[in-house]
């Protein structure tokens, strides 16, 4: 995984793997999600294809920190709580493998929707 956009599409994978996690949403600002649909506009490829489906946003600072930033869906049967320290242990134990040299990396975790267990 050499680039952050490799990165990210495999942290969405394995996010999508942690129990209580029912999808996982772009992360990246509507800004940035309108500038990147403009680019892929003018390239000739189809909006959003720049991003696919690398929607946690991975950045490294000057400093070579590491910054992940996921937004997921949560399932609501599952403690929410829970859900939240298995994806942010999973992203920090990933990026530890993927970034040896980066310290200890920054890890955000926001939940953008609950669904209701099935039959309520």
């Amino acid at each position: 995984m050499s680039d952050d956009s490799s990165v990210s599409r495999e942290m969405t994978r394995i996010i999508c793997t942690v129990p209580g996690v029912v999808d996982v949403f772009p992360s990246r600002s509507l800004v940035r999600s309108i500038a990147d649909n403009l680019v892929d506009g003018a390239r000739g490829t189809s909006a959003g294809a720049g991003a696919g489906d690398a929607t946690v946003v991975v950045s490294r600072a000057a400093d070579g920190v590491v910054t992940a930033t996921a937004t997921i869906g949560v399932d609501a049967g599952l403690p929410t709580p829970d859900t939240l320290r298995a994806v942010g242990d999973e992203l920090r134990r990933q990026l530890a493998t993927v970034f040896p040299q980066g310290g200890d990396p920054i890890v955000n975790v926001n939940v953008s929707h609950i669904t209701s267990p099935a039959g309520h």
